[in-house]
């Protein structure tokens, strides 16, 4: 299985989020850095 790295464009808005993961489960690895999920954080609140 490959690895993808998400970027908080597509992490942050629920609809995008939930297809990425969704379709994670058959085609990659998601990965994401720290300071990508503090974007989401931040962008979130």
């Amino acid at each position: 299985m490959q690895d993808a790295i998400l970027d908080a464009c597509v992490l942050y808005p629920a609809p995008l989020r939930d297809l990425f993961m969704r379709l994670a489960v058959k085609l990659y690895q998601p990965k994401w850095t720290e300071a990508i999920h503090a974007v989401c954080i931040v962008t979130s609140n």
